[in-house]
């Protein structure tokens, strides 16, 4: 496809930053290598003559009206089959979403499409200019929930993502990408039925993250295994789960002052389940694996 099908000459006339990106983006390499069903300005903007700015409500790229534009390539099976795009169902998925749902009910604060992905400089995952790049996804998420990205930040998360590690989880990690449901939901990956086997347990069971970086290889197993992992599987959804105890957003290591599992603040923590727990109520340990029960007295005589 050459330049002058993918952008009109007059739209570079006015919209030179936007053209730039248009052409740097992963569109505008598809049609340098010659693609036919690359999108142009008239493919997401409509026909010249009727283009309208994007807070119109009949606008293409309106927010309200932006996933069914994506979706004109990004839901069509032979599109993507042809392109070999792996992911399946984006737009589907987010229609399903806290997000989807909250711009089909009219919030247009909420997130669509450009808000992740860029409008016209839009770059694959694995472009460290993409706004979804592993190592941008907080920033990008950021983008509306501030105060969370900073509690994240400075979270042994969060610190492990600054340090470099590409293991670290980013918000899309725990949350999902396209399909980011509400905790209250039973298909949410942070509903409290799934935070400690699905999300957490995902990198804390995993044997090769374990032991690259160190970490204690029972936790899951314990929590299992506990009264609050037994009442979980049993489809309790208020037992405490990895983050009644550890925090959500805001995790430290125990030995840090701020840590909701540090000596000092494990009453207060312990409290919030267990109202008039003392100090001597978290003195013995928390995670016990079933082989060193009989090395722990109230344990033994608990199972007794």
């Amino acid at each position: 496809m050459p330049a002058a099908a993918l952008v009109p000459e007059l739209c570079d006339q006015c919209h030179s930053d936007e053209v730039k990106g248009l052409l740097s983006s992963v569109h505008g390499q598809a049609a340098k290598r010659g693609d036919p069903q690359a999108p142009t300005c008239l493919s997401c903007h409509g026909p010249v003559h009727n283009i309208v700015t994007a807070q119109d409500a009949a606008s293409p790229v309106a927010k309200q009206n932006l996933p069914n534009t994506c979706a004109s390539c990004h839901s069509n099976a032979a599109f993507l089959a042809k392109h070999q795009i792996p992911f399946a169902h984006p737009v589907e998925m987010y229609e399903s979403s806290v997000h989807g749902r909250a711009i089909a009910a009219g919030n247009l604060n909420a997130a669509t499409c450009s808000d992740c992905h860029g409008s016209h400089a839009i770059y694959e995952a694995r472009d460290s200019r993409s706004k979804i790049n592993h190592w941008n996804i907080p920033s990008t998420c950021g983008g509306c929930h501030a105060q969370i990205a900073k509690t994240y930040a400075a979270s042994i998360h969060g610190l492990a993502i600054a340090h470099g590690s590409t293991d670290a989880p980013v918000c899309t990690d725990c949350h999902g990408e396209h399909v980011i449901l509400a905790p209250s939901q039973p298909n949410s990956t942070v509903n409290p039925a799934n935070v400690s086997t699905v999300t957490c347990g995902r990198c804390h069971g995993n044997a090769t993250l374990v032991a690259r970086y160190n970490l204690p290889s029972d936790r899951v197993p314990t929590y299992a295994d506990s009264y609050h992992g037994l009442a979980a599987r049993e489809g309790s959804q208020t037992v405490a789960n990895c983050a009644s105890c550890h925090g959500v957003h805001d995790i430290f290591p125990s030995s840090d002052p701020r840590s909701t599992i540090n000596a000092a603040n494990l009453a207060h923590t312990c409290g919030a389940c267990h109202p008039g727990a003392g100090k001597t109520f978290a003195i013995g340990r928390v995670h016990v694996l079933p082989a060193s029960v009989a090395e722990v007295p109230a344990v033994r005589i608990i199972r007794g």
